[in-house]
């Protein structure tokens, strides 16, 4: 972007914002996206739902006095027939072309007559919140409510659901994709071990965090952990918080969010 194409920008803002009511910070935003790209501005101001160009155009050749004026065609009335669209959208870009060069060169666009509606930039629809899943895995009932409870006092948003042994936590997986597996090592049946190296090992579980929770805390049995993918190792018993803070490590990790309430 050149210097008079930036003066040229900047001298339309500022009579959007008198006009209009284009608020300061959204002409501070415009000006930042129209710098960073290529894009002309009325492209950018159409794009972002302020006005149109061919509102624009009519605005700025009536206070500029332009020959066209508010005469100008509408591209995008069915009546028309494609040529006399394509000419519509042609005088619609030479009045915003000869209009940015008036401005670039310091003239000041008069008021226009007619009343101009408040522009501003339209509020994003905020994104649905995601809802976060922690599998807690234990054989041990009462280890079940008490990390359960732990999790969902903890402020991080998180649902819990939870499984008995390995059998049933592999299912779950299957059929909940939780965010985080909170896995115990010592299960009748298939232990934690193995349900880890599963989790890793399959394409569509590798990347979910493994935190292994077991009362083993051997250098041995947390090399192996190690070893076949898990995530994180705490020993039991185990602080709350320092457990919480892991948990919210593991999910910012893998997934750019402290849990549901981030």
């Amino acid at each position: 972007m050149t210097a008079s194409e930036r003066e040229g920008m900047q001298a339309l803002l500022r009579f959007l914002q008198r006009v209009g009511g284009l608020e300061a910070r959204d002409a501070s935003r415009l000006e930042r996206l129209a710098t960073d790209t290529p894009q002309p501005i009325a492209e950018l101001l159409e794009r972002e739902g302020i006005i149109t160009q061919q509102d624009l155009a009519v605005l700025l050749g009536e206070a500029l006095q332009l020959p066209l004026g508010r005469r100008l065609p509408n591209p995008n009335s069915n009546s028309q027939s494609r040529l006399s669209q394509s000419a519509a959208r042609a005088a619609i870009a030479m009045v915003l072309d000869d209009a940015m060069t008036m401005l670039a060169g310091g003239a000041k666009p008069e008021l226009p007559k007619a009343q101009v509606p408040k522009l501003s930039v339209p509020t994003p629809t905020p994104a649905p919140t995601r809802s976060f899943r922690a599998l807690v895995v234990d054989d041990e009932p009462d280890l079940r409510v008490f990390v359960r409870f732990a999790i969902e006092r903890s402020g991080l948003g998180l649902t819990v659901i939870a499984a008995k042994d390995a059998a049933e936590a592999l299912v779950l997986v299957a059929m909940e994709r939780p965010d985080i597996v909170i896995l115990d090592l010592g299960m009748p049946g298939i232990d934690g071990f193995e349900v880890c190296r599963r989790l890793k090992r399959a394409a569509r579980t590798k990347a979910m965090p493994v935190m292994i929770l077991s009362a083993l805390g051997t250098t041995e049995s947390i090399a192996r952990a190690k070893e076949i993918g898990a995530d994180d190792y705490v020993v039991k018993p185990f602080k709350r918080e320092d457990f919480i803070e892991r948990i919210r490590h593991l999910l910012e990790r893998a997934h750019g969010v402290s849990g549901a309430a981030a």
